[in-house]
């Protein structure tokens, strides 16, 4: 399922955080037109010159084929809305919309579209635990910490993988955390004894 988190902190700025767990189609793809593809392990990426972030919780073929309609070349928010709520309405999956430019955050499940100032996809007991480690006030390093917790935390099954984070500024939108595990697809074990690390670059 994944758990995907977005909110606003006190400049108003989009802070989004998200884990990478995906059960995938080794097959499938990210949409080509993303600034950050990682061949389905990502569920937040940024698409139209980074003015927007999408992230998706559910069914990772039925948002291939709701990504696979958007028109690129005429790239529009309300094409965008309209297509992932129609996706949204077989109740498999559910999405994240944020603008950079307005700085609006949409929500789509069930093929309702929402926009509140504060928005969760994914997984319930995932986003309890989020919210228990953060304040109304909370920016993005606070976000990050708290997804750790949520990732690292073997009580919440669906969750898992990395964090990965996103924050909207100045019109547009940058990753912050960049990974070598950025196509593992499970949770990472932290073991007590120490382990020769691989070198990877």
């Amino acid at each position: 399922m994944s758990l995907i988190f977005a909110k606003k902190d006190m400049s108003e700025n989009i802070c989004l955080v998200s884990d990478t767990r995906l059960n995938h189609e080794p097959s499938r793809k990210l949409p080509a037109y993303s600034d950050y593809q990682k061949n389905g392990g990502l569920k937040l990426f940024i698409v139209n010159n980074k003015k927007v972030a999408i992230a998706f919780a559910g069914c990772s073929v039925e948002a291939q084929d709701a990504f696979d309609q958007i028109k690129v070349s005429s790239f529009s928010i309300s094409q965008i809305l309209d297509v992932l709520s129609t996706s949204s309405s077989a109740k498999n999956t559910d999405y994240l919309v944020c603008d950079a430019i307005e700085n609006i955050i949409y929500k789509i499940s069930e093929a309702q579209v929402s926009t509140p100032n504060f928005a969760y996809i994914g997984d319930f007991g995932g986003y309890q635990l989020l919210t228990r480690n953060i304040k109304h006030s909370s920016g993005l390093d606070e976000l990050e910490s708290a997804m750790n917790i949520v990732i690292a935390d073997s009580k919440v099954k669906s969750v898992g993988g990395y964090c990965i984070s996103s924050i909207s500024n100045n019109g547009e939108f940058r990753y912050t955390q960049r990974h070598v595990f950025s196509q593992f697809k499970g949770r990472i074990e932290i073991f007590n004894t120490p382990t020769l690390l691989p070198i990877v670059s």
